[in-house]
């Protein structure tokens, strides 16, 4: 069965996610990294910027496939200074480090954060 390019098609938030798992999860990628990556995906989806929802995934499972973005890898957090957090993303999933991140700087407040070696800058909005 085949579809025209133009054909919506509709998949509950519960299905979107299921697929979003199972993708990383065959590349390699822990539970948690999936579980991290469907949520924000499907949220992007939801809140209607679909360009960072599903569309994203084949370009995300891409890089995981040359190798470009790295999975089940654990980043690096030096305190630096007192309120200098140096990161070490290691290539791995932007959301997966930036969540553990935001968590650790949680309390600095409404500073804007850039986290090398990893897809993404988050800003005090994110998550």
């Amino acid at each position: 069965m085949s579809f025209a390019l133009e054909t919506p098609v509709i998949v509950s938030p519960e299905g979107e996610r299921k697929l979003i798992v199972d993708i990383p999860s065959r590349l390699g990628a822990n539970q948690q990294e999936c579980s991290i990556q469907a949520d924000v995906l499907t949220e992007c989806d939801l809140r209607g910027h679909h360009s960072h929802g599903l569309q994203r995934l084949p370009v995300l499972a891409t890089r995981i496939k040359k190798g470009l973005i790295r999975v089940y890898i654990n980043p690096a957090y030096t305190w630096a200074a007192d309120l200098v957090l140096s990161v070490d993303g290691k290539d791995g999933l932007g959301t997966v480090v930036a969540f553990a991140f935001v968590a650790a700087t949680r309390f600095m407040g409404g500073q804007r954060f850039v986290l090398p070696r990893t897809e993404m800058i988050p800003t005090p909005s994110w998550p």
